[in-house]
């Protein structure tokens, strides 16, 4: 329908709008109106979204993705929630263990959010195993390619590799999901010289085509790592270009927010040596704890386990500590935690690393009008706080698992 094109389109008030001319002739249209309060939901227009995934809910009892939709739209409170109504579901027959499972995600959400840490954390360990029980992933080799990428692109091999395409100057925010990439994002998005692509694949894609194009036969990403060094970089930076900037305005910035472009950072400053790298840091524990609440709609797969995450998160911190020295200079470090504590400081310096022209309007990202997809769609739309810095430490006890994960890769926890 016209509606789900213009959503999948990125304009989310026009596809609103064909979703509310069909709601007013048929009002009893499930899908309709769950698509109706995603569009919202992106659009920040909360209130909306509850009453509708509440009309979804209450015909279809079994849309558990309308229950941890919802249950995310806003902060909880005692007297407003959820939860006896999601014990209620939980103690149905539904066969499906995805049901099951969004419902123990919406559940814990909400014991987060009136204090009843104990309460939480044992949905979301239910939830968790859950999900990882149904995974085929093994986390060796996804381990294996980030140390492959450190040993393969050394500041000798990125300097024999030329110089790429200077035709743009992308702004590339990156990091751990669930690290504050949204929040640097809306920042950028305010200034009147940048433009958001949200998070694209493009780099991906472009990595692929180029490597396609220049011989490569495949074997997966162990293969592809040591043969990406080869490739032209004019020609990545500008098929990358070409990807990134249709349908947009090519005389602005564009932001390419997706968190794993961290493993391509080499490439990117090589094909694109007008590209600003920001990547935005929270400390393990607390990126730990905010991936390890989170049910990704896909990729992540290391996120629902705490061992598994806390090795990956301190391979993490190897790659960024081999970019930052491997390439000096390139990155600009975000500390989030700084950032929402001195935010004039913190954004200066971030418009500055960026190349742009002081302006005003980046102070006050929550009042910019953009739909936005992520998982901090509902968060982004209030000022810039602290509220939430000191929230994972409710958790610390029951983290340990990953904690010591950390500490047995030789990452420092605090």
């Amino acid at each position: 329908m016209a509606g789900d094109l213009a959503s999948a389109a990125g304009d989310y008030r026009l596809a609103n709008r064909f979703f509310d001319s069909v709601l007013t002739r048929e009002p009893n249209l499930v899908g309709v109106r769950f698509n109706r309060a995603a569009t919202a939901r992106f659009l920040g227009e909360l209130e909306s979204a509850e009453k509708d995934y509440d009309a979804v809910i209450a015909v279809d009892p079994a849309d558990s993705e309308a229950w941890l939709n919802r249950s995310h739209l806003r902060r909880q409170t005692s007297v407003r929630n959820h939860i006896a109504q999601i014990e209620t579901a939980l103690g149905g027959d539904h066969p499906a263990w995805q049901h099951r499972m969004r419902l123990l995600y919406a559940l814990a959400k909400e014991r987060e959010d009136l204090g009843h840490v104990a309460q939480a954390f044992a949905a979301l360990d239910a939830a968790t195993k859950l999900r990882r029980c149904h995974l085929d992933y093994d986390i060796g080799d996804d381990l294996a390619a980030l140390a492959a990428i450190r040993s393969t692109f050394t500041s000798s091999t990125l300097a024999s590799m030329g110089e790429g395409f200077s035709g743009a100057a992308p702004i590339f925010v990156l990091g751990l999901p669930r690290s504050g990439t949204t929040l640097v994002e809306r920042i950028l998005e305010a200034h009147p010289d940048v433009v958001s692509g949200g998070e694209m694949s493009a780099f991906a894609r472009a990595l692929e085509h180029c490597a396609k194009a220049s011989g490569f036969r495949g074997g997966g990403k162990h293969a592809l790592i040591p043969f990406s060094k080869t490739l032209d970089p004019v020609m990545l930076g500008e098929f990358y270009h070409a990807l990134a900037s249709a349908g947009r305005d090519p005389s602005l910035h564009i932001i390419d927010k997706l968190p794993l472009n961290y493993l391509y950072i080499g490439l990117i400053a090589k094909a694109l040596p007008r590209a600003r790298i920001v990547h935005v840091h929270k400390p393990p524990l607390a990126v730990g704890w905010g991936m390890f609440k989170t049910l990704f709609v896909q990729g992540y797969p290391f996120s629902y386990d705490q061992v598994e995450l806390g090795r990956y998160i301190a391979a993490f911190h190897r790659l960024m500590d081999h970019w930052s020295r491997e390439l000096p200079g390139r990155i600009h470090h975000v500390f989030y935690d700084d950032l929402v504590r001195d935010p004039t400081t913190g954004i200066r310096e971030l418009v500055a690393a960026c190349g742009l022209d002081w302006n005003e309007d980046c102070l006050s990202p929550h009042k910019g009008s953009t739909a936005n997809t992520s998982h901090s769609a509902a968060q982004i739309r209030e000022p810039i706080h602290t509220r939430g810095l000191s929230g994972w430490r409710d958790f610390a006890p029951y983290l340990e698992p990953m904690r010591k994960a950390m500490l047995a890769e030789g990452l420092v926890t605090e």
